[in-house]
C-alpha cells in the first residue's frame, strides 16, 4: 500500500546516506595534517559524493531552523563548522560495506548522473555570464536526491520506475502516483522543505517562477534523465532547442558544449564513480545521416575497374573537394573488392574526434555514418592519427583491440577481419579508413591489401595535391 506524504518525510529523514569508500580514504589523507584541513577540501569531497553532499545540506539545514538560508555546499559547512562536518562524515555508513555489490554499483552510477547534473547547471550558468555558479552546482548535483532515498529504502520500487522511465510522461506519473502515493516531484519538495535544503533545490520541483537559474537546473535534470535511461548522445531536438534558447547559442555549437561537459566530467570522475556504459556509447554517438540512392553496380571487370579508380584518381580536378576522391577510393573498395563496410572519417582537429565520413553507399556502411569517434576517449584511434598506421584485426589478434572499438564500427560477424588506417597530409593528421572485410576469414588476402595499398597511395597523392592547390590559393 502506498505511503502518505509525512509517512515518506518520515521515512527519508531515518535514511543513513553512504558516503564512498574512496571520500573515507580521502578523509584520512587529510586527517594526517587535521590543523591545516580547509572548507574547500571537503567540499571537493562532497562534490564527488553525492551521498555526502545532501547528507551535509540535510545536517545543515535541520540544525538552521531555518535561521539562515544555505545555499551552497560550503555554506553547510561553515554553518555546521569544519570539526563538526569531520565528526558528522566519521558517523555516515560506507556504501560499498553497507550494500550489496549490485545495489552499489547501481547508486554509484547514479552518482555519477548527479554529478553530471550540477556540471552541466554551472556551466550553463557561467556561459551566460551568471553569478554564484557554485549554488548551481550544489542545487543541480542534489536534484534527484529522492531516487537515492529509494534505491535505500524501497529498492524494488526504484527498479520498476527506472524501468518506466522510458514509457510516456502520463503512464510515468500514473505509475508513480501508484507505488508511492504522489508523484516523485510531489514527494521531492515535501521532504526537500522539511530539511531546509537550498532554494533552488526545493524550488526546482513545482516552482512557477520565472527564474533562470531554475530552468537551468530543470534543463540539466532533463537531459541527464534522458542519458541516464537511453545511454544515447543523439540529445532530442526539441530538448536541444530549448537548451540552445537558455544558453543563447546555435544547436551545432550547443551540441559541442554538451559534449565537452560530458567529456569533462568523465575524466573528473574516472576511478571514483562508474560511467563504462556511457564512455562506450559517447565513443560512436550517433550524427545525422542523409540517404542516398543506391548506385547500379558496374559491369566492367575488377582489373578495368581498379584500373579506372587509379585514372580517375590521378585526374582529380585542382578546384574538386576532398570527398570527391575518398567516394571514388571508397566506392571502389566496396564495389570491386568487396570489403562490406568501408568508410573514411575526416579530422577534425578543433573538436579533436573523427568525424562526418564518406562511406559507400549500402546499408551497412551508412551505419557507420552514424558514428563520431572521440579521441579524447579513444587511445587506439589517437595513437593511429599520431602518425600513418596501419592497423589489422583478426582472429589472432582481436583480443588487444576489440575493447577499443566503438560498438558503431561493429558488425554481427564475430571474426570478421578489420582494416584500421590513418592518412597524414603535409605531416598532419587528415583522417583514417575503416574497412570491414565482410567475411569470417583469418585475414584480408595478399591481392586485396595490394589493390587496397595501390588505391590508398592514389589517394593520399591527390589529397596532397588538393590541399596544396587550396593553400597556394589562399596565398
Amino acid at each position: 500500500m502506498a505511503k502518505t506524504l509525512s509517512e515518506w518525510v518520515e521515512q527519508a529523514g531515518r535514511c543513513q546516506f553512504p558516503v564512498l569508500a574512496s571520500s573515507k580514504r580521502k578523509l584520512s589523507e587529510l586527517l594526517d595534517n587535521e590543523e591545516n584541513i580547509k572548507v574547500d577540501d571537503l567540499v571537493n569531497m562532497a562534490r564527488l559524493d553525492p551521498g555526502f553532499s545532501i547528507g551535509l545540506l540535510r545536517e545543515a539545514g535541520i540544525r538552521s531552523k531555518r535561521r539562515r538560508e544555505i545555499t551552497t555546499l560550503s555554506h553547510a559547512i561553515l554553518l555546521l563548522s569544519i570539526p563538526a562536518t569531520i565528526d558528522f562524515f566519521k558517523r555516515l555508513p560506507v556504501l560499498e560495506q553497507t550494500v550489496t555489490t549490485e545495489l552499489a554499483y547501481k547508486i554509484k552510477r547514479l552518482y555519477f548522473y548527479q554529478h553530471l547534473t550540477g556540471k552541466l547547471a554551472m556551466n550553463w550558468s557561467m556561459l551566460r555570464k551568471e553569478s554564484e555558479n557554485n549554488e548551481l552546482f550544489t542545487a543541480g548535483v542534489n536534484r534527484d536526491f529522492l531516487y537515492l532515498v529509494l534505491y535505500l529504502t524501497e529498492f524494488e520500487t526504484a527498479e520498476t520506475l527506472y524501468h518506466f522511465s522510458t514509457s510516456s510522461l502520463t503512464m510515468l506519473e500514473e505509475k508513480e502516483q501508484e507505488l508511492l502515493g504522489n508523484s516523485v516531484k510531489e514527494l521531492s519538495k515535501a521532504i526537500s522543505q522539511h530539511w531546509h535544503l537550498p532554494y533552488l533545490v526545493r524550488e526546482s520541483y513545482a516552482s512557477q517562477e520565472h527564474n533562470p537559474k531554475l530552468t537551468g537546473i530543470n534543463l540539466a535534470s532533463e537531459l541527464v534523465q534522458w542519458l541516464y535511461v537511453h545511454k544515447r548522445y543523439d540529445y532530442p531536438d526539441k530538448l536541444l532547442e530549448r537548451i540552445s534558447a537558455y544558453m543563447r547559442s546555435r544547436d551545432e555549437k550547443t551540441h559541442t558544449l554538451l559534449n565537452q561537459t560530458i567529456i569533462s566530467t568523465f575524466r573528473h570522475t574516472h576511478g571514483k564513480l562508474p560511467a563504462g556504459s556511457s564512455i562506450r556509447a559517447f565513443m560512436s554517438h550517433p550524427a545525422r545521416l542523409v540517404e542516398e540512392k543506391p548506385e547500379p553496380k558496374p559491369t566492367l571487370s575488377r582489373k578495368q575497374q581498379l584500373v579506372n579508380c587509379v585514372m580517375k584518381l590521378r585526374e582529380t580536378d585542382a578546384q574538386s573537394s576532398p570527398a570527391e576522391p575518398i567516394n571514388e577510393a571508397i566506392r571502389t573498395l566496396h564495389d570491386v573488392l568487396g570489403f562490406s563496410r568501408s568508410a573514411f572519417y575526416f579530422m577534425n582537429a578543433e573538436e579533436d574526434c573523427l568525424y562526418s565520413p564518406v562511406t559507400a553507399n549500402n546499408a551497412e556502411s551508412r551505419q557507420l555514418g552514424k558514428v563520431i569517434i572521440s579521441l579524447d576517449l579513444n587511445k587506439l584511434f589517437r595513437r593511429l592519427m599520431q602518425k600513418e598506421t596501419l592497423v589489422m584485426i583478426h582472429e589472432g589478434n582481436k583480443h588487444k583491440y576489440m575493447s577499443h572499438i566503438p560498438p558503431g564500427l561493429l558488425s554481427g560477424r564475430d571474426n570478421e577481419p578489420m582494416l584500421l588506417n590513418s592518412i597524414t597530409i603535409n605531416d598532419k593528421p587528415y583522417g583514417c579508413f575503416v574497412i570491414c572485410h565482410g567475411s569470417n576469414k583469418q585475414q584480408f588476402s595478399e591481392p586485396e591489401l595490394k589493390a587496397y595499398k595501390t588505391i590508398r597511395h592514389e589517394l593520399k597523392k591527390a589529397l596532397n595535391q588538393l590541399q596544396n592547390s587550396h593553400t597556394s590559393r589562399v596565398a
